[in-house]
């Protein structure tokens, strides 16, 4: 009888990134930065190769990872169901959406505010548990979402 040999889990360190395709990555930067307040990592905007289009990496926060990857290709067919702030639809084999997180209550409601003063649609906030949420379209229709720890009750 064949001796089974134990397979040892790697070191996982979390997500290194997250490799998106945009139309147009100029807008997706400044989305993700002026918009958003999310950072651009110190590499930049690097140049088009033989390989694939100009592409930058968007930090959320201080964090290890190198965060958004986003790769510039102008023909990409991005799709958004068109039900996607009303309910959540999920497409077979595709991403739903990208969730990221705020401490409180008070920083995801002046979020909201300020994806909303410059004509972001929203979702309700959405309570699920010991978490509220909030889900919205990045420029490129990719659903994003914000999700931070309820408050408990007095």
């Amino acid at each position: 009888m064949d001796e089974e040999i134990p397979i040892q889990s790697p070191p996982w360190q979390g997500f290194h990134h997250l490799a998106l395709v945009t139309t147009n990555l100029d807008e997706t930067v400044s989305f993700y930065i002026d918009l958003l307040g999310m950072q651009l990592h110190e590499m930049g905007i690097r140049p088009a190769t033989p390989m694939h289009g100009r592409h930058a990496m968007i930090k959320p926060g201080a964090c290890e990872s190198w965060g958004l990857h986003f790769f510039e290709q102008l023909d990409a067919h991005i799709y958004t169901h068109p039900e996607a702030l009303q309910r959540m639809v999920f497409v077979s084999g595709a991403m739903q959406h990208i969730s990221f997180g705020l401490p409180d209550e008070e920083a995801a409601l002046a979020f909201r505010e300020r994806l909303i003063t410059n004509g972001v649609p929203t979702t309700p906030i959405i309570k699920q548990g010991p978490l509220s949420l909030l889900q919205f379209p990045d420029n490129n229709g990719i659903m994003l979402e914000v999700i931070w720890p309820r408050r408990e009750s007095a």
